[in-house]
């Protein structure tokens, strides 16, 4: 016989002896095909012993009913979730593999770790502009067998990108999984919430934002004739739109040091990243004796993101088209600034992370080259004239008159110089 169980237990139908005899049989239970449930391989076997007792036939079995049982497991479908995370940057398109965040359970333990892979332009959202990008990422799938709650929680791994600020928002995920009694499924609802308030899904945000770089512009004053003096003169930086943006005077080496240009670029709307045009002259202050320099030089600064966490400049003083042939490498100042001791050793040379931000020069530092000519006395006119009526040539009275003319600058300097350290006496 087969039958089917009812509730906890099974009945067979009743059996029929007519004569004695000892009748066996063997009882199992027969696997369905309800893949929830662990069937029993259990098996029995069952002696009916028929006497014959003064004409009345009696049944004895040797086992009791509850001797006969079969355990079964129940195991619903289990449910899989596949967690997913997203990714803004704002400041400079997104890279693959840059970022990672990680999967911990509700004890803190790291359960996966993924990282974000870029999300090709052409799918992203027409609002995202080229210097944005975004990202995604998959978790392994998690497969639950048992109805529960299950926490999680997804952060960001802070890394070392330069210029990018890692989003430190702790994300918690509650899986909730009950059984379909119908379909005998277990089912999963998840709920994502970031610490303040629930949310539709695990969306990291950056911002990469490159430090400023400054520029120093220079230029170099060289004075014949006679010694040049500090703040003696005056040297007009201009842009391409004529505006004079910085006026310097020189030092007694004749060195110019214009303000540092500062070019910056961030996420709030200013991005000085280009080209720049200035010119460098000199400003005629009507100095006595002296010839001025009408040279203008031209310099170029172009501005470039090395989205590494800097901007980069390129400086072209008076450039030409073989103004790359000369080429050399000036330290700017960072923007920051660390505190720095006496005992600092600056540049670590085993360290190339420790540079400051570096600006390449191309071409000369403009030169400007002024002449002081000392005035004529009346002494050098009369000796002039009187030289000239002696007949000499023009060749030997042009040698003489530059000596002439030496000598009187000499002793011009030397009369102003002693002025200079004498201190006046009243009488």
């Amino acid at each position: 016989q087969t039958v089917s169980n009812k509730g906890t237990g099974f009945t067979f139908g009743q059996m029929v002896y007519t004569m004695p005899g000892a009748y066996t049989y063997h009882v199992k239970e027969l696997a369905g095909t309800d893949k929830t449930i662990g069937y029993s391989t259990q098996e029995y076997d069952v002696t009916i012993t028929v006497t014959d007792q003064n004409g009345a036939l009696t049944a004895t079995a040797d086992r009791q009913t509850n001797d006969i049982r079969f355990d079964n497991t129940y195991t619903p479908t289990p449910v899989s979730v596949r967690l997913e995370a997203a990714k803004h940057l704002t400041g400079r398109d997104l890279n693959d593999n840059e970022f990672t965040a990680e999967l911990k359970d509700s004890n803190g333990n790291q359960l996966q770790a993924k990282q974000f892979t870029r999300v090709p332009r052409n799918t992203q959202p027409d609002k995202v502009t080229a210097r944005e990008g975004d990202g995604t990422l998959d978790f392994d799938k998690l497969t639950f067998d048992k109805t529960g709650v299950y926490t999680y929680t997804v952060d960001e791994q802070d890394g070392t990108l330069g210029g990018v600020t890692y989003d430190t928002t702790s994300h918690t995920v509650t899986i909730t999984v009950t059984e379909d009694t119908k379909s005998h499924k277990l089912v999963a609802s998840v709920a994502y919430s970031n610490g303040k308030a629930s949310e539709k899904s695990i969306l990291f945000q950056n911002t990469y934002q490159p430090e400023d770089v400054l520029v120093e512009l220079s230029a170099k004053k060289n004075l014949t004739g006679r010694e040049l003096q500090a703040d003696e003169f005056e040297f007009e930086l201009v842009d391409d739109k004529g505006n004079v943006i910085d006026s310097e005077k020189n030092d007694k080496q004749g060195n110019i040091q214009f303000k540092p240009l500062t070019y910056g670029r961030d996420n709030d709307g200013v991005d000085d990243c280009g080209e720049y045009r200035y010119v460098i002259r000199e400003k005629n202050t009507g100095e006595k004796n002296v010839t001025y320099d009408k040279t203008e030089h031209h310099v170029t600064v172009t501005v470039s993101d090395n989205l590494q966490g800097n901007l980069t400049a390129r400086v072209e003083y008076d450039p030409t088209n073989d103004s790359a042939k000369d080429s050399s490498t000036m330290l700017v100042t960072p923007t920051d600034k660390a505190d720095k001791t006496d005992g600092d050793a600056g540049e670590d040379e085993n360290n190339p992370t420790a540079t400051p931000s570096m600006v390449t020069a191309t071409g000369t530092r403009p030169e400007f080259t002024n002449s002081y000519i000392p005035p004529v006395t009346p002494a050098i006119v009369k000796a002039v004239r009187q030289l000239a009526q002696t007949g000499v040539n023009t060749p030997i009275m042009a040698v003489i008159l530059f000596t002439l003319l030496g000598m009187g600058l000499t002793v011009a300097y030397s009369v102003r110089k002693r002025h200079a350290v004498t201190p006046r006496h009243g009488r």
